[in-house]
């Protein structure tokens, strides 16, 4: 498909807009606003991390089975440096991550080592990406036996390593914290399951665009596709609000319907993300609302969303948490407004030099020519037309 999706563009820019509001309020709230933030977190927050690896997970497999046409076979040099590039973005990403978390060990915290080995969303990303790719070309349904296993897995490990989580000499302790160090945060067997449910559904959508019912397309999308996917991310709500126990585990404070991060809010924030991007690309298909330039103050976001991760971490320097929830409201939005212009002015002016994700697409290309240079394909040689010289001619030509 050559159509980009807005509803995508959507989804990530809103993911970076709430990852704004859940920083700000937190460098800028006074205790007094924080039980209210604490409920607001957590029925709204999978459309933090969990959101933005749903949707890196859809973009990433749209992109591969593109690509992937185009290849004859694994064997031939241009899936292999697919493949090549695939793991480069992946390799690059984590170091960035690993860079990120070195300077905030020796700038920020300065006596906590163990951030330099955390699952928040610039670790976890890259790794689901690694796990994830001998699923990309596998039918959609082993996704959705992934995502179910790794949830599985993520619950049993969990319940057995956490009561080691404080036993610093107990060998078992290092393997809880390999895999849940920053528990409150993105670790990776509770959230893969975001990214490989994205890659379902870039599956889904790949299908639909390349695969059309010639008889009204948009209806039998409608029919085989919407309505089961409303149908399982609403089963999934309820689930983790009603049957799911919320476990023995708390993340931290947060009570509200379930621990943060347990079972049952893993649950309840992939149905509600479900339904979610479901409702988008329900509207971008049925073209119900012309979202073509509505969109676009939001598309910046998604655009530099790498590029504002980063860099408004700045503003923890600068944050007394001081203020009433109102204000935190209205600075926040203040916020928004000024870096949605601001971006909007630099995609003006630079275009995609100031897209962090661009750069380290571009650096995983170039390395990728390095070590599978460019064949130079030799057009095929033209065979000049000889004159057909009958009998005669050939013996004038012989004497």
């Amino acid at each position: 498909m050559d159509k980009r999706l807005h509803s995508l563009d959507f989804l990530r820019g809103a993911c970076i807009i709430w990852m704004l509001f859940q920083h700000i309020t937190l460098w800028l709230a006074n205790a007094n606003a924080f039980p209210l933030l604490d409920l607001i977190v957590n029925i709204f927050d999978g459309f933090g991390s969990g959101a933005f690896l749903f949707v890196s997970g859809l973009g990433i497999t749209l992109s591969h089975r593109k690509k992937y046409q185009k290849t004859f076979s694994k064997q031939d040099n241009i899936y292999k440096k697919l493949r090549l590039k695939y793991f480069l973005k992946a390799i690059l990403l984590l170091v960035l991550s690993f860079g990120f978390n070195l300077f905030i060990y020796f700038v920020v915290s300065g006596q906590d080592p163990t951030v330099i080995w955390i699952w928040f969303i610039l670790q976890t990303l890259p790794i689901s990406m690694i796990l994830a790719w001998p699923l990309l070309n596998r039918n959609k349904y082993y996704k959705i036996l992934a995502a179910l296993s790794s949830l599985i897995l993520y619950q049993i490990l969990i319940s057995f390593l956490y009561p080691f989580k404080a036993e610093y000499n107990h060998p078992l302790f290092i393997i809880q914290f390999i895999l849940f160090n920053g528990d409150h945060l993105s670790p990776i067997l509770g959230f893969f399951p975001f990214f490989i449910i994205g890659a379902f559904f870039g599956d889904i959508i790949h299908e639909h665009y390349n695969n059309p019912i010639i008889n009204n397309p948009n209806l039998t999308f409608f029919k085989k596709r919407i309505i089961p996917l409303f149908l399982i991310g609403t089963s999934l709500i309820l689930a983790g609000i009603f049957l799911i126990p919320p476990g023995i585990i708390s993340m931290g404070d947060k009570s509200f319907l379930f621990s943060f991060r347990s079972i049952s809010w893993l649950t309840y924030s992939l149905g509600m993300l479900i339904n979610a991007y479901t409702l988008m690309l329900t509207i971008e298909k049925s073209q119900f609302l012309k979202i073509n330039e509505k969109y676009r103050f939001v598309y910046y976001f998604s655009y530099y969303s790498l590029s504002i991760f980063l860099l408004h971490y700045i503003f923890d320097i600068f944050f007394i948490p001081a203020l009433d929830l109102w204000l935190v409201f209205i600075f926040w939005s203040m916020i928004v407004l000024g870096v949605g212009l601001v971006t909007k002015g630099i995609h003006g002016l630079i275009g995609n030099h100031f897209s962090l994700k661009h750069q380290l697409g571009v650096a995983a290309n170039l390395i990728a020519n390095l070590i599978y240079k460019e064949e130079i394909v030799q057009p095929p040689l033209k065979l000049e037309t000889m004159p057909i010289l009958t009998s005669t001619e050939t013996q004038k030509k012989v004497i």
